[in-house]
């Protein structure tokens, strides 16, 4: 169930979570929205166990709701500590489902949980190397103008780039020539920050490999 409740988490937090939401999540509606989108997808992913585990999904909602509060009071009065906190967040999110996930297995412990979801695992990749490190290079390049103009300009090419490298992967169970023969041909507009992007993507995509490689082996 984590890798589930994680796959739920990238999606309400990243490609379900669109700028302007971003932007008015100081208002309690906005925020309210984005939580309910996590509970809806978070019921959806669960499966069947979510008729008794539903009231902990709630509450799960509810602290994702807080944590969103605080991280973007926070943030506001730190403003040059907002890439720590980015991935602060992140991490307190992750740690939320293992919490969730130990709380259901003590509450029901009969209940059968599927260990290993490969399509969750799968979809997490994906949406990793896509909108995930998308909206991560936008926080971690915030102060470089010129550069997150390149992101922005790039941002469905390399999208694809990232992910044809993950796929050749799991195609082929090969990580160097077929990535880097990839990228040599991939479309990203020439630019002053071509190389740098080649690079970013290139380390984004490796790690999402090794991921995969350590949590699904190369069968």
């Amino acid at each position: 169930m984590v890798w589930t409740l994680l796959l739920a988490h990238f999606l309400g937090d990243f490609p379900l979570q669109p700028d302007w939401m971003v932007r008015r999540k100081r208002e309690l509606g906005v925020l309210a929205l984005h939580a309910g989108v996590h509970l809806v997808l978070s019921l959806i992913l669960v499966g069947r166990i979510r008729a008794v585990i539903w009231p902990h999904i709630i509450l799960f909602s509810g602290i994702h709701m807080i944590q969103d509060y605080l991280k973007i009071v926070v943030t506001a009065r730190r403003p040059q500590q907002r890439v720590f906190l980015f991935f602060l967040d992140q991490l307190l999110h992750f740690v939320a489902v293992w919490g969730l996930v130990v709380w259901v297995s003590v509450s029901f412990p009969s209940f059968e949980i599927e260990p290993k979801p490969v399509w969750a695992i799968i979809g997490i990749a994906y949406l990793v190397v896509t909108h995930a490190w998308y909206i991560s290079e936008r926080v971690i390049h915030m102060e470089d103008g010129s550069f997150l103009q390149n992101i922005e300009m790039t941002k469905l090419p390399r999208m694809v780039v990232r992910s044809g490298m993950i796929s050749l992967f799991w195609l082929t169970r090969v990580t160097g020539i077929p990535s880097l023969a990839l990228l040599a041909l991939s479309p990203y507009p020439t630019t002053e920050h071509r190389e740098r992007a080649i690079i970013s993507d290139l380390g984004i995509s490796l790690v999402v490999i090794l991921f995969l490689f350590l949590t699904l082996g190369t069968g």
